[in-house]
């Protein structure tokens, strides 16, 4: 592990606004040595082009103790120290995202944009959080097989159809909004990467059907940043640990499918 900054806790809001601002601060973000909702986080640092540091903390060694360490009491947490030894730190995976995002200038400048992009980030956040994984095989079975099925026959096909017609209208350039990498892009191609993941949606996610959201992620994927982290050994780690943790019965999860876009 990351011997991980202290907070600076006894600053007032407009210290901490004000260090906040700076552009020449160095992140650790601190979260489980496994993609699950660190997956888009961990792409989105690369992609902004934040110097930054993985504190990976293997899931067999989390504690109760572990929990006293953090804002509330889990992980992940983005920690983000200055030069004069100050940081900031910030939990909960979508204050998260949003900072890095707004920070990195990876939302639209006019207002009509940010709704646009924002209404393409809560799609894939809905899809994300209301059915992957929900899907789970942790849960109880009969539930968990109705979900997959659920969502193999209805909700990706209907999600397929709105993001392709949002890549279309935006151009077909590969990005749901303007021409350069938002946090609705980085984070709808994390979603594709479980997608992909999960054997019994395959027939369904493919180049054929979905060829708008697998050009999308190929950008994302060709980023030079995150290509090496994608080759990364941390990054293996966490796929195995998915695929282990994950791969029962009939969910077959295996993050290897997610280097194959055929």
């Amino acid at each position: 592990m990351i011997q991980t900054p202290d907070a600076s806790t006894n600053l007032s809001s407009g210290e901490l606004s004000a260090l906040a601002a700076r552009t020449d601060g160095k992140f650790v973000y601190t979260y489980f040595a496994i993609h699950g909702q660190g997956l888009s986080t961990r792409a989105l640092l690369c992609v902004a082009g934040a110097d930054w540091e993985d504190n990976a903390i293997p899931l067999e060694t989390w504690s109760l103790e572990h929990k006293a360490k953090y804002p509330y009491g889990t992980i992940p947490v983005l920690y983000e120290q200055f030069p004069n030894g100050q940081a900031l730190e910030i939990g909960e995976v979508a204050a998260i995202e949003k900072y890095i995002a707004q920070k990195f200038h990876m939302v639209p400048d006019s207002l009509w944009d940010q709704v646009r992009h924002n209404e393409a980030l809560s799609l894939s956040e809905s899809l994300f959080k209301m059915w992957i994984i929900r899907a789970s095989p942790h849960m109880d079975h009969n539930a968990h097989v109705g979900i997959l099925e659920m969502l193999k026959t209805r909700k990706l096909p209907e999600y397929i159809q709105v993001m392709e017609k949002l890549l279309t209208d935006n151009g077909d350039n590969g990005h749901l909004v303007g021409g350069k990498f938002t946090h609705a892009d980085i984070y709808t191609s994390a979603v594709l990467d479980y997608m992909i993941s999960i054997g019994p949606l395959k027939d369904v996610l493919n180049k054929e059907k979905a060829p708008r959201l697998f050009k999308l992620k190929s950008l994302v994927d060709s980023h030079p940043k995150y290509a090496a982290y994608r080759k990364s050994k941390a990054y293996a780690v966490a796929s195995e640990a998915m695929d282990k943790r994950f791969s029962h019965g009939v969910f077959d999860i295996d993050f290897a499918r997610t280097f194959n876009l055929a």
